[in-house]
């Protein structure tokens, strides 16, 4: 039987990551993108509550690289919650975690997502704990 080898990528990237903790003041609106110990994650778009919430499946096929793959689009209407089969896909995206000084004078993890060499997507880290954060609340 073949040895199960560990994917090689910088551990801190599991987590909530979000834009609006790189504010201060801090706003009603936020990005925030979670990535789950179990190679699950979503993308969370928040507006006067929860909007948006992609859901994906990630892998590290580099320590310095994560590839996302969308399964769904959840879109919050009221009283409902719209689903659709979703076509996101970020193949290899370089990023990086350093520890940043805040607007509010704090220091955190910083996570930099580069999307496009002219797309750099930035998040504080908000949450470590992913417990309670294992599903969308709309």
């Amino acid at each position: 039987m073949a040895r199960r080898v560990e994917p090689n990528f910088d551990k801190r990237l599991i987590g909530v990551w979000s834009r609006d903790c790189l504010n201060a003041p801090r706003t009603l609106t936020d990005t925030r993108i979670l990535f789950k110990k179990d190679f699950t994650g979503r993308y969370e778009t928040w507006h006067h509550g929860l909007s948006e919430v992609i859901t994906f499946n990630w892998s590290p096929p580099a320590a310095d690289r994560v590839t996302m793959a969308g399964i769904e689009y959840m879109f919050r209407e009221p009283p409902d919650v719209r689903r659709e089969p979703c076509d996101w896909h970020f193949e290899a995206v370089p990023y990086s975690i350093a520890v940043e000084l805040m607007a509010d004078g704090q220091e955190a993890h910083v996570l930099k997502l580069r999307i496009t060499p002219q797309r750099i997507d930035a998040y504080a880290l908000m949450s470590a704990d992913m417990s309670p954060f294992e599903h969308p609340q709309f």
